[in-house]
């Protein structure tokens, strides 16, 4: 573990103590100023970032700092709107490298209040490390979240009071300033380092300064048009950073596209099991089937089962054929497929692989070695060829074969792999770009998931160890992603960390894909948690219990009778008011919302969690500003419903009111946040995490709530008075069938005269008094 990464639990909580500067009004119509060659970034006449400089390494020679100066400017549009474009000339300071035609450009979304800065350059070669940096000094930097890249594959959250407190390589940075005078409140501030043309990007202090660093890892590059950084301001953080990426993505023109154009992967809709948990790398068909089996017995359906690493013939870590060990496989794919899909009525059986083939990537001695380009990289090891479309082959043949074998999706691992084959060879961005485009071109042919309205098709595909630029700016079809490291069952501390990593992390993994917070174990003692969590997350949920031991009752409550998991409409969220705090060192619980809507119906799903290492117990409250989408929608005289799953009971908040929580080590709970509308706020299936997800839609007619949902259940909703009449399906209830104790109204799921199908409840209300 680096010694940044045990920082995180000693952060620093002083304020920085930067001077108040103050900028010409011109500042206010652009937000950009250039003096002595540097820029200063400001909104609203506020300083926000100052002293903006370009330094640039070339292979051979002393580094250059970049002299600015305007030399053009237009007006443009692209797919994320309208910009206004200025671009400024390089000259050199103090020592000639012949930078004549290149510029640096910046776009201005006016509408979206977002910067992107491009570099056009026309230089020498640079040098591998360190190529390009971009300098910074912050006004006012109050406190600040970043996403810090704390190992090849994966992200963790790190907060600071001033900026020099965070270590390198952070993937992006939001930040408040101080409240002062001189500083008006513009709320939250972003800054998103980018990547192109071979180079990638990672934002942090070093030596005493605040850089964006540029690297290719290639000696020699001579790149030519190298994105740089998106910058933005305003009020909502989670909008703020859809925008900025949206306006990223548009002016880079990345090969990928953004979580929110793509369709959900069709495989991963319902709940799934996987193998690795489980059995590891021990896994057989026999095993497969038997926890099939098991689960089915227990009336618990599975919609997808992935068969995780262990099945693949590979020898010393590199893949030697596409077929499945014989031994541990004995009919092949084809067989366990046919009986999952056959025997156990399976719709989605899936399978794992490695980006590069397996860990160490292909054999090349192997008849596929030999059969398809290669890439040859550093210490041995080979890769499908990412150069020039050279490897596509490679993944359409395997895909050719598994698909023919009844396979029809896929977890694709180890995809932050790029530096252990390219470093010092080959650009690692173009060697992710080329690999993901590889990649998903073969999977479009024989795992393509249709697209939901609105939005393109996707892939029944899930990306994996993923959590580096190349791979996330570069997922054109597909849309989900593991969020985290492994989820280990039976630790404290991973239960912890696991949930707090995950809940940060999607902030920024959210504008690229589902984020994925990995598989649920049930025997585990955190269960409960754990399952709140997955629930919550908005991802897909799977289960990786050893044969007869998975808990039916934990698994039932996340899914309807047809196997559909029962998920938010949004990837789950940290609350607002726990966006810049550190619930790890606070004693304080996270919160985490997601949203649920159907016609008829607002509601926002709110899961609390302890996940402070040090304190026994953590207090806190919820309120409507916990569901900020919730709240947009809200007048400030409407009351707020809510459920709490941990005591089966129901409150109302007036507004302004809060409800006070407290969580003991290790706990966590779910609340269903309603607006009361016409004296009723309908909560769906209380016996379901996500019960609002259940339901189809509310409807009313003539003084009467028409309540459609998908399957039967323990329906609840907050009455202000009691119901005149209360029937499923057009038939009255009688007075016993329901009950109606302390505005909660409950009818049990034995009330129902069927189960697993579309029902309606209708409620006859009472006039409000």
């Amino acid at each position: 573990m680096s010694s940044w990464h045990r920082s995180r639990r000693f952060r620093l909580l002083l304020f920085c103590l930067s001077p108040l500067i103050f900028f010409p009004a011109a500042a206010a119509q652009t937000g950009v100023t250039v003096t002595a060659g540097q820029f200063n970034f400001s909104s609203r006449d506020v300083p926000i970032l100052r002293q903006v400089t370009l330094i640039l390494r070339p292979a051979q020679g002393p580094s250059l700092q970049a002299q600015l100066h305007p030399v053009w400017n237009a007006s443009g549009r692209d797919a994320a709107g309208s910009y206004r474009l200025v671009r400024y000339g390089l000259s050199e300071k103090g020592t000639p490298a012949g930078l004549a035609g290149s510029n640096l450009e910046l776009r201005r979304y006016r509408r979206m209040r977002i910067l992107v800065a491009v570099l056009n350059y026309r230089g020498p070669a640079l040098h591998a490390r360190a190529s390009l940096r971009v300098t910074f000094a912050f006004a006012g930097f109050g406190r600040g979240l970043a996403i810090h890249r704390e190992s090849l594959w994966w992200t963790a959250p790190v907060f600071a009071t001033q900026p020099l407190e965070l270590p390198p390589n952070n993937q992006m940075l939001l930040w408040r300033q101080r409240r002062g005078a001189g500083y008006a409140r513009l709320g939250y501030h972003l800054l998103a380092p980018l990547a192109g043309d071979g180079l990638m990007g990672e934002l942090g202090a070093r030596h005493y300064r605040f850089r964006i660093s540029f690297s290719s890892h290639a000696p020699g590059w001579q790149p030519h048009r190298v994105p740089l950084f998106a910058f933005g301001s305003g009020p909502d953080p989670y909008l703020l950073a859809r925008r900025l990426y949206t306006a990223a993505f548009a002016a880079a023109q990345f090969y990928g596209r953004l979580r929110w154009q793509k369709s959900f992967p069709a495989a991963y809709r319902g709940l799934g099991w996987c193998s690795w948990n489980a059995y590891e790398k021990h896994v057989t068909a026999n095993k497969v089937l038997a926890s099939v089996a098991a689960l089915v017995e227990k009336h618990v359906r599975p919609g997808f089962v992935l068969v995780d690493d262990g099945w693949l013939d590979q020898h010393n870590g590199a893949l030697e054929s596409f077929a499945a060990y014989r031994h541990r496989f004995p009919d092949g794919l084809a067989g366990l497929a046919q009986a999952l899909h056959g025997q156990y009525h399976i719709p989605w059986v899936g399978v794992w692989h490695a980006f590069p083939g397996y860990w160490r990537g292909v054999d090349p001695a192997s008849p596929i070695g030999r059969a398809f380009p290669l890439f040859a990289g550093k210490d041995g090891l080979y890769a499908p060829d990412p150069r020039g479309g050279a490897g596509e082959s490679f993944y359409a043949a395997w895909y050719r074969r598994l698909s023919a074998d009844g396979i029809n999706f896929l977890k694709v691992d180890d995809q932050a792999s790029a530096p252990l084959f390219a470093a010092g060879l080959y650009p690692i961005f173009a060697f992710g770009l080329g690999e993901e485009r590889n990649l998903q071109t073969a999977a479009r042919q024989y795992f393509a998931s249709p697209a939901d309205s609105g939005k393109l098709p996707g892939l029944n595909l899930l990306n994996c160890m993923d959590m580096s630029l190349e791979n996330v700016y570069n997922w054109r079809d597909s849309n989900l992603a593991r969020n985290s490291d492994d989820y280990v069952p039976g630790s404290d501390a991973d239960s912890n960390r696991h949930i707090f990593d995950n809940a940060y992390n999607a902030f920024w993994m959210s504008n690229f894909a589902w984020p994925d917070w990995d598989m649920l174990q049930t025997t585990a003692d955190d269960v409960e948690r754990q399952a709140i969590a997955r629930a919550i997350s908005g991802g897909p949920i799977y289960d990786s219990d050893p044969a007869g031991k998975a808990q039916a009752k934990i698994l039932r409550a996340l899914e309807l009778a047809n196997g559909t998991a029962l998920r938010p409409d949004q990837p789950g969220e940290v609350a607002p008011a726990m966006l810049l705090r550190d619930p790890e060192l606070e004693a304080v619980p996270l919160k985490v919302f997601a949203p649920v809507r159907r016609p008829g119906l607002r509601a926002e799903m709110l899961a609390v969690f302890h996940v402070n290492p040090t304190r026994p117990r953590v207090r806190g409250s919820l309120s409507a500003g916990d569901a900020p989408d919730l709240e947009s929608g809200m007048s400030g005289e409407d009351a707020l419903a809510v459920y709490q799953r941990s005591i089966h009971s129901a409150v109302l908040l007036a507004p302004g009111t809060r409800l006070p929580l407290r969580l003991d080590a290790l706990g966590a709970d779910l609340f269903t946040l309603v607006p009361l509308r016409q004296g009723l706020a309908v909560f769906g299936l209380l016996n379901k995490y996500i019960g609002p997800a259940a339901v189809q839609g509310v409807e009313w007619q003539s003084g009467r709530a028409y309540i459609r949902l998908a399957q039967a259940g323990d329906f609840g909703a907050w009455l202000i008075r009691p119901p005149l009449a209360v029937a499923i399906n057009g038939h009255p209830l009688a007075s016993a069938a329901y009950q109606y104790q302390a505005h909660l109204l409950t009818i049990p799921k034995a009330s129902f005269p069927e189960t697993g199908k579309p029902c309606v409840v209708s409620l006859s209300m009472q006039p409000p008094l």
